[in-house]
This record gives C-alpha cells, structure tokens and sequence, in this order.
C-alpha cells in the first residue's frame, strides 16, 4: 500500500505546487471593497462581491487570478459565467487568502493561502455558481440550499475547499458538481442539517484526499454521486453518510484506500462493471458494505477489509462463490486510532496494516 500512497502523495504535491501559468491580472477582492470594476489591482482599491459577480460575468478572461480575502460574501443572484472559458496553460483562479495579508499580486504566496476557518466564505443560499472551464478553486468554504451549488466546467481542479449543502429536505443534492476531467483534493464536504450530499462527479475525474461526513438523511445523504465514467476515487474518508460512494450503472472506475465508517451502505452500485475496489476498510456498516443491484462481470474486490460480524452485510448482491470473490479480504476490528473524534488512523496490530497490494 505504500507505493501507492507516496505516488499519490507525488502527484498531490505536484498539483499544490502548480503555478498559475500566464497571468492576465491580478484581481484582489475583500468584502468591505470600494474598488469598481476596472480597480483591484491593489488592497486598497479591492473589489466587492457585487463587482466580482459583474466581472465574471461580462469581463473575465483566461489568466486572471481572483485573490477572495477572508469573510463573508453573498451574492445577489446566481453566478454563471461558463462561456468565459480559461485554458489548460491560463487557468482562471480562485485562492482564498487571510484576512491579515498585506502582500499583492505577484507577492503573495502559499504562506497567505486561508486554512480551515480562516477560509473565506461564499454564501450562495439558493443561488448556483457556475464555473467556466480551465478554472482552479482553492483555499474557499462554499454553503448553500439547492442543488449543485458550486458546478464545474470541464477540467477544473479544486483544492482544499470546505462544502457545506444544506438543502432541507429528503432529496439528493450536490454541494459540488463537476464535469469532465477535473480533479478534487483535500476537500471537506459536510451536510450541518443532514439532507445535503456531497458531490457529483463527471467523468474521469480524480477526487483525492477528500473528508465526506455527516450526511445522514435517508434519501439524500450521499458522498460522492460517480455521475460518469473512469473515475478514480482514492483515499477519501467517507463517515456516517447514507451512502459512501453511489454509481448507477456507471462503469470503468477505481476505488481505491478509502475508508469508510458508520455509513448506511459504504458503496452502493446498481449494474456496473470494470469497477476496480481495492485496499478499502469497511467499518460498521449500517446495511451493506457493498451493495450490488445486480452482479455484473469484470469487476474486481481485491484486498479490502471488512466483514459481516462489523457490517451488516458485507457483500450484497457480490457473487461471492465465483473467481470475482474478494479471497484476499481481512476481517476484524481495523483498530482506528480514535473512530469517535474521527481519528481513522491505524494503531500498531491492525489487520489492515501491511496487507494492501503494493504499487510496483
């Protein structure tokens, strides 16, 4: 398990270090901003959350890199400015930054990036935000009502942000919504009144290191929704949601060293096939550890942790008595370090410890 982890933790580092190719301008936004719309360039002439909308909306262009300083911002409306496309060397940027930087433009660096609360946050209440494509989101806490509150163009990456759906009713709905080719990592997604859901991926995304808790309500409450193909989803810890990962009749993707915990049913797929499960820990399980509406062919359980005596029923719909049985798995306590402060690390004598399939 090791030499997957310190390739993924590579590729992780990689992404964090990624600069943000050609810039254009430099955009400062705070939300006590004087600035108009052909200001910002400085703190002093900083722009506000209704000249931010404007600008995305009429003025934006690739390069341009949006430094959001911590607060509250509430937009008036939805946010759509999909047509305004960055590119794959000029990506439009979103970076949170604390409420205490001095530093501008060009001077500011990863030592100004907003962590946990210090993140700004975008209230959008009912409203949607609507990226275009080539965008990159980091360092910004987004909660809102309605579905598919944050919705992203093709090929965008969004990096250590905090998601926060609260639709208030029995019915799934997306903090986050992603198209083709983008990729989410170290991201917090939480429902704080139980009805909201995670997010809903596109195809051939990468959703990495993620935290999915807290979503608990018997129809909504899902983690991650694989809305399409080849995705690969890793290294996520899903905890006390309805459903972990849910796919219906998508195919062709990779679950690979999540964990998790409490879940009503951790991985719930209808008719999918050419789905790769390998090196999860399934840990009390409310009804199914993973469910299939119908077995189909070519996948593969490799290695995952588990078993009936901590999860209701561990294999749901898996034909277990074929080549397709996951004979590899372990069973047991797993032995998380501390699973009620959400501590998911291992002690020393887990059965999970040293038994995953090593990465060449």
């Amino acid at each position: 398990m090791k030499g997957i982890a310190m390739k993924l933790l590579f590729v992780l580092f990689a992404i964090v270090q990624l600069s943000y190719g050609a810039i254009n301008k430099y955009w400062h936004v705070a939300s006590d901003g004087t600035g108009n719309t052909t200001e910002g360039t400085t703190w002093a002439t900083a722009i506000n959350c209704d000249s931010l909308m404007h600008i995305l909306v009429n003025d934006v262009v690739a390069g341009d890199v949006f430094y959001i300083k911590s607060g509250t911002y509430t937009p008036s409306g939805s946010i759509d400015f999909s047509a305004r496309d960055g590119s794959a060397i000029s990506p439009i940027a979103f970076i949170g930054i604390k409420a205490t930087t001095t530093n501008e433009g060009s001077a500011i660096d990863s030592t100004d990036w907003a962590h946990t609360t210090e993140r700004p946050l975008l209230a959008l209440g009912t409203n949607n935000y609507l990226t275009s494509d080539y965008c990159r989101t980091r360092n910004i806490s987004i909660q809102g009502t309605t579905a598919n509150n944050y919705y992203c163009g093709s090929y965008n990456t969004v990096i250590c942000c905090k998601f926060d759906n609260n639709y208030g009713s029995a019915a799934a709905r997306y903090g986050l919504r992603t198209s083709t080719g983008c990729i989410v990592i170290g991201c917090e997604f939480v429902s704080s009144g139980g009805y909201g859901s995670g997010l809903n991926t596109g195809g051939s995304n990468r959703v990495l290191f993620n935290y999915f808790h807290d979503m608990v309500d018997g129809t909504a409450g899902v983690g991650v929704n694989v809305g399409s193909t080849v995705n690969t989803i890793a290294f996520n810890k899903f905890v006390k949601c309805r459903i972990g990962i849910t796919s219906a009749a998508q195919s062709n993707s990779t679950y690979i060293n999540n964990t998790f915990f409490a879940c009503t049913t951790s991985i719930n797929a209808t008719t999918d096939y050419g789905v790769c499960v390998i090196n999860n820990i399934l840990d009390s399980s409310k009804t199914d550890g993973m469910k299939w509406g119908t077995q189909t062919d070519a996948n593969i359980y490799m290695k995952n942790h588990g078993a009936d005596a901590r999860n209701n029923d561990m294999w749901d719909g898996v034909d277990e008595s074929t080549c397709f049985k996951d004979y590899s798995a372990t069973t047991g306590d797993p032995l998380f370090t501390n699973s009620g402060s959400y501590d998911f690390s291992l002690q020393a004598g887990s059965p999970c410890l040293n038994t995953g399939i090593e990465a060449p």
